[in-house]
């Protein structure tokens, strides 16, 4: 199939663009409806890479995709289907916020992993020192990671083996776990519950 047929495949794409960027209001309502896909892609997606964003995290990437499409729109060309073409703004916003997020987990968990520390090396635990308290308020598998990383020693290398789940992965969900025992941690020193 030569590029021509393809881009003849997608000649009523290219005409919806071209009829929103002339500002024609049903042409607007169609490109509305048809960018419903958004929040579908970036939600499957997102489970494929591992789930590492909260809702509001998701929702500002779906936002962030709609608003580079909506600016980007001039230069689709029409080689691929309209949808697939915004997937590439999915996959890149996506990727982008979870690469984000891995960064402010790592700067906020060097508190919480030196009160995990401590948990190895202390002797038997006070169990309503917060630390504790807190820990005890994660998932049960979550729970679990600690105890293999903190408590057996295992690294995130082992655990992922453990697991059969990617390193990447794990990291992410070890660090999620680092900054929720820190907002935990916080929440006791204001006197709150874990």
């Amino acid at each position: 199939m030569d590029s021509g047929s393809v881009n003849e495949r997608h000649a009523d794409d290219r005409e919806l663009v071209r009829r929103v960027l002339a500002r024609d209001a049903a042409a607007g309502d169609e490109f509305a409806r048809r960018m419903q896909c958004v929040g579908r892609m970036v939600t499957a997606r997102h489970r494929e890479l591992g789930s590492q964003l909260d809702a509001q995290e998701l929702e500002d990437v779906v936002q962030a995709v709609v608003t580079r499409v909506v600016e980007k729109l001039a230069e689709y060309a029409g080689i691929g289907a309209l949808e697939t073409w915004v997937y590439v703004f999915c996959e890149g916003e996506l990727r982008n916020a979870i690469r984000r997020r891995i960064r402010r987990d790592r700067r906020s968990a060097p508190e919480a992993e030196q009160a995990l520390a401590r948990i190895a090396v202390d002797p038997p635990p006070d169990p309503d020192e917060d630390v504790h308290l807190c820990v005890a308020a994660l998932p049960d598998r979550d729970r679990q990671l600690v105890r293999w990383k903190h408590h057996e020693g295992n690294t995130l290398e082992e655990i992922s083996g453990k697991l059969a789940a990617k390193l990447n992965t794990v990291k992410g969900r070890y660090f999620r776990i680092l900054t929720q025992l820190k907002r935990c941690l916080e929440r006791r020193a204001r006197g709150g519950r874990p």
